[in-house]
C-alpha cells in the first residue's frame, strides 16, 4: 500500500514544480509586457508581475494516471499555450477541443510549450501536426518551445523537426 502512494507524492510535486515554472513564466512574461507597457485587457498587474490566476486560463483534462494541464495566455497578438503532463489518447480529445476553439479566436501566431510534458504519444504528435497545418492556413505560426531531449528525439525521428518550428532550434 505504501508503495501505491510514492507515485501519487511525485505526481504531487510534478504538478507542484509546474505551477511554479508557469508562474515564472507569466512573471517573465509580465516584466517583458511592463516593458512596453502594453498589457492586454482582463490581465492585471501585481507590483510588475502578473500571477497566474490573472494571465494564465488553466485547465486539466484525462483522468487517473494519464492527466494535461493546459494553460493559456495571450500577451500582445500571441497565444501561449504551456501543456504539463501527459499528452496521450486520453488527454489529447480534449485538448484539441480547446485548441480549435483557440485557433478561432486567433489573432496572430501560437506557441505550444511542451517543455513540461512527460508523455507524449502518436495521437497528441498527430495532433501537433494537425494544429500546425490549422494554424498555417490561417495565415499564422505554430512555434513549439521548449520541448525535453526524448521530446525532441521524437520529433526527429517522426520527421516533425522538418515540418514544425521549434525553439531553441538544436
Amino acid at each position: 500500500m505504501a508503495g501505491a502512494l510514492k507515485p501519487l507524492q511525485l505526481d504531487r510535486q510534478r504538478n507542484s514544480i509546474a505551477i511554479g515554472l508557469v508562474k515564472e513564466v507569466a512573471r517573465v512574461d509580465a516584466a517583458a509586457g511592463a516593458a512596453s507597457s502594453n498589457f492586454p485587457t482582463g490581465t492585471s498587474r501585481n507590483g510588475g508581475a502578473m500571477t497566474l490566476e490573472t494571465h494564465f486560463r488553466s485547465t486539466t483534462t484525462g483522468t487517473g494516471a494519464s492527466q494535461l494541464q493546459v494553460f493559456v495566455s495571450r500577451v500582445e497578438s500571441t497565444t501561449r499555450v504551456i501543456l504539463a503532463g501527459e499528452l496521450d489518447a486520453a488527454s489529447a480529445v480534449s485538448l484539441s477541443e480547446q485548441l480549435r476553439h483557440m485557433t478561432a479566436e486567433l489573432v496572430d501566431d501560437l506557441s505550444i510549450d511542451v517543455g513540461l510534458l512527460i508523455f507524449i504519444d502518436s495521437t497528441g504528435l498527430s495532433l501537433l501536426e494537425s494544429l500546425h497545418k490549422k494554424v498555417r492556413a490561417l495565415g499564422h505560426t505554430l512555434t513549439i518551445r521548449d520541448p525535453t531531449p526524448p521530446t525532441r528525439r521524437l520529433f526527429q525521428i517522426t520527421g516533425l523537426d522538418e515540418v514544425l518550428a521549434i525553439e531553441p532550434e538544436q
